[in-house]
């Protein structure tokens, strides 16, 4: 077992959950301010999120997916899960330690807590859960990810890579590991690979905007200009209200135009 013993009087109150994309695009800011950069955010953020603000390192609420089923859950899962969209992490670790104390080997719980300790911060506790998780052979392309996700919120990339691989192992399609392990490809500069992967996963997800958006920083961050306004007008076709992807268009057409030289011709012509 991984199981990683809870620091004592640390309450886990963290922030309330956020939608899947909301918690991709957080991330994103987080590897902004790795490489130093601040580029606005599709969800009208503007700026760079310090450390301080940073959400939930888990992207993908795993009972969420399943309370979307028809699977009816346990009552006290059912509390836990009501208490985690409510916003009280506090809770809903409480009741999920309760579950596991009968139930210790139930994979799936296991997994839950992880995802609430990443709620609340504890990424080191959310990481040793999610491995627990697997240890009880609870293994599924989402679990690899959000554990992808943890290894990366606290900078063991190696470990995010393995993490994300064994994710496309189950799953070749996993257009969220495809996104993983393309930005933990890029943070080790290994910018064909993650120029791969990136597309790939824009290809599995056509329509995911902070795919699109974080292929755009990408394509400025490696000095292709006219790749990231490909993916910046993609976005303005999917969502026209997008005002900062529109202000990243602006300003990336304004270096692609060609100055005029002084006899008033245009240069290079």
């Amino acid at each position: 077992m991984h199981l990683v013993p809870r620091a004592a009087g640390k309450p886990a109150n963290g922030p309330t959950g956020k939608p899947k994309k909301m918690r991709k695009t957080f991330f994103k800011a987080l590897y902004l301010i790795v490489f130093g950069l601040c580029l606005p955010l599709v969800t009208g953020v503007g700026g760079c999120a310090g450390p301080a603000a940073r959400p939930p390192v888990s992207h993908a609420d795993p009972q969420a997916l399943e309370a979307s089923g028809t699977m009816e859950m346990p009552y006290l899962e059912q509390m836990a899960y009501d208490a985690m969209q409510r916003g009280d992490v506090a809770a809903g670790i409480r009741l999920y330690e309760e579950i596991l104390e009968k139930d210790p080997t139930n994979g799936r719980v296991i997994y839950y807590l992880g995802y609430a300790f990443g709620q609340s911060g504890d990424h080191e506790q959310e990481i040793g859960y999610y491995l627990s998780a697997i240890d009880q052979n609870y293994r599924a392309p989402q679990i690899y990810y959000n554990l992808g996700e943890a290894y990366l919120g606290v900078n063991q990339v190696e470990d995010a890579v393995q993490a994300f691989k064994k994710g496309l192992q189950l799953d070749t399609d996993s257009a969220d590991n495809h996104f993983g392990l393309g930005r933990a490809y890029h943070l080790r500069g290994h910018k064909a690979a993650a120029e791969e992967e990136l597309l790939e996963a824009v290809r599995l997800s056509p329509q995911d905007i902070v795919f699109k958006e974080y292929l755009g920083f990408f394509y400025e961050q490696i000095g292709q200009p006219r790749n990231a306004l490909n993916q910046y007008q993609s976005i303005l076709e999917i969502a026209p209200d997008a005002e900062d992807v529109r202000d990243r268009l602006e300003a990336i057409n304004k270096v692609l135009e060609v100055p005029e030289n002084p006899s008033g011709g245009m240069g290079g012509q």
